[in-house]
C-alpha cells in the first residue's frame, strides 16, 4: 500500500515530486493494528491546480483498495523549502485526515515533532534521506513545543468538555498528555502507549490506574469514535490534565529562569 501511495504521488506531482517518508508510531518501532498510517510527501514548489486535483483524486479513490490499512492513511504534502523552516508561522499543508476522502489545508503536521520524527526515524519510502531535507532540531525546540501543546490541549478542554465524551476521545486525551509530558521532560519523542507506560513510572502512582485503563482501551480505536465514553473516567481525566499542566509548567520555570 505505501509502495502505490509513493508511486501514485510521484505520478500526480511529476518533477515536483522530492520523496515520500513513513512516520509516526510505525516510524518509531511502536506501531500495531489500531495506528494510523502516517506520511508525508515533500515536494519543490506548491502543487499546482492541476497536480492538487490529482492528489484529491488519488485521496477520494485510495480507502477503496482493497487493503484495510489505506482507510487510515493519515498526511500531509510540503515543500522542501518549508519543511526545512522551523519557524514556519504554523502554515496549513495539504493534509488528509485519518479514514477521510477529502483532503483540507491543515496545521495538523507542520509541527517541531514531524521534523524529528521524519530526520531521526523516517522510512524513506522514495527520495533522498531525511536528514538532507531536515536540520538537526535541538531538545529545547521539542521541549517548548510540547509545553505549548500541553497548554494548548488543557485549554481546549475547557472550552469542549466533548473531547473526552466518546470512547475514542477520553483515553486519546490521557495518553496525548503522558506522550507530550514525556517530550517535555526527555526531549525526544514517543507514541502513545511507550509514553503511558513511562508516565507510569514517572508520575503519582495515583494516576497508574487511569493510564493503565487508557492503555487497555486502545484497541479497536475507529470503533471507539462513536461510543460514549465511560462516565466514572470523565472527571479524572480531567484532573490528569490539570495535574500534567501544573507539572509541565513547574518543569519548565527552571530553564525558562536560566
Amino acid at each position: 500500500m505505501l509502495d502505490r501511495l509513493s508511486r501514485e504521488a510521484q505520478w500526480a506531482l511529476g518533477e515536483n515530486f522530492v520523496g515520500a517518508y513513513l512516520l509516526g508510531s510505525f516510524a518509531l518501532g511502536h506501531g500495531d493494528e489500531s495506528s494510523d498510517v502516517d506520511f508525508l510527501v515533500v515536494t519543490d514548489d506548491e502543487p499546482s491546480t492541476r497536480q492538487e486535483r490529482a492528489l484529491r483524486e488519488l485521496h477520494a479513490r485510495f480507502p477503496d483498495s482493497g487493503v484495510a490499512w489505506a482507510q487510515h492513511l493519515e498526511g500531509s504534502y510540503v515543500t522542501r523549502a518549508e519543511l526545512r523552516q522551523l519557524n514556519s508561522r504554523r502554515r496549513a499543508w495539504l493534509y488528509v485526515d485519518n479514514g477521510q476522502r477529502q483532503m483540507e489545508r491543515s496545521r495538523h503536521d507542520n509541527t517541531v515533532v514531524t521534523r524529528w520524527v521524519m530526520r531521526a526515524h523516517g522510512i524513506v519510502l522514495s527520495g533522498p534521506h531525511p536528514g538532507t531535507l531536515i536540520d538537526p532540531i535541538r531538545p529545547e525546540r521539542i521541549q517548548r513545543e510540547a509545553l505549548h501543546t500541553i497548554e494548548a490541549w488543557s485549554a481546549s478542554l475547557k472550552d469542549n468538555p466533548g473531547d473526552i465524551s466518546t470512547a475514542w476521545g477520553q483515553p486519546h486525551e490521557v495518553l496525548g498528555m503522558c506522550r507530550f509530558l514525556f517530550s517535555l521532560v526527555t526531549g525526544a519523542v514517543t507514541s502513545k502507549i511507550p509514553g503511558g507506560r513511562w508516565a507510569m513510572a514517572a508520575l503519582d502512582p495515583a494516576w497508574r490506574p487511569l493510564i493503565q485503563r487508557a492503555i487497555d482501551d486502545r484497541p479497536d480505536p475507529w470503533g471507539r469514535v462513536q461510543r460514549p465514553a465511560d462516565p466514572e473516567l470523565l472527571e479524572p481525566t480531567r484532573r490528569f490534565v490539570a495535574y500534567v499542566l501544573h507539572y509541565a509548567q513547574a518543569a519548565a520555570a527552571p530553564r525558562d529562569r536560566s
